[in-house]
């Protein structure tokens, strides 16, 4: 049985840029995945991987190898989540930032909210959706170390709404329903924005 963890994965990003080798080999192990042939998907980006091509190692995390156990993956999963983190690619930031701040990784990945809000910053300067619903939080509300900004927490979280994240289109409907941070009080903008987050090409995780 293949176990898989493919959380942040769903944005795509059209400005990450490869050479058009590299390029093919990574939508040749998607195209893979997507017909459940594992095997051949690792094989297909184990070279990548000793390359150091960080979307390469988070693709790899998303799913076992053969005849890795349980605690195996999961060792594997949090090193390769790092190792993509540290070279920036967006969505290992994102699932990094999680961790640092649920502390669902103990003891490998402590708990540290200051630690997540800086990683989300930095993903949401990258664009990656998620992160820029979380660091647009940090600056609406001043926490986690982030100094408050409230013009600029609406700006990030209007990026987010662009991009379709579900939990900002959400939020954003939260805030006019409230008249939140100088938004006008606006039930139907937020019936709207509330309608936006259940249809069909949002960013759901």
């Amino acid at each position: 049985m293949t176990l898989a963890n493919i959380a942040g994965s769903e944005q795509n990003y059209p400005w990450i840029k490869h050479e058009r080798r590299v390029q093919r080999v990574i939508n040749s192990a998607r195209a893979c995945a997507r017909k459940n042939r594992f095997n051949q998907f690792h094989k297909l980006l184990k070279p990548l991987i000793r390359q150091g091509n960080p979307e390469a190692i988070f693709l790899a995390a998303g799913f076992s190898r053969r005849r890795e156990s349980e605690a195996q993956y999961e060792r594997r999963y949090l090193e390769y989540i790092q190792r993509a983190a540290v070279a920036e690619y967006p969505p290992a930031l994102y699932v990094l930032g999680v961790f640092y701040d649920t502390g669902d990784a103990v003891p490998v990945i402590p708990r540290d909210k200051i630690k997540a809000a800086e990683i989300f910053k930095r993903g949401a300067e990258l664009k990656h959706a998620q992160c820029q619903y979380f660091h647009a939080a940090g600056l609406l509300y001043g926490v986690n170390g982030i100094e408050k900004d409230i013009p600029a927490g609406l700006a990030v979280l209007q990026e987010s709404v662009n991009a379709r994240y579900a939990g900002s289109l959400r939020f954003l409907a939260y805030l006019y329903e409230k008249g939140e941070f100088g938004l006008p009080v606006d039930p139907v903008k937020a019936v709207e924005l509330r309608a936006a987050a259940e249809a069909d090409d949002v960013i759901g995780y």
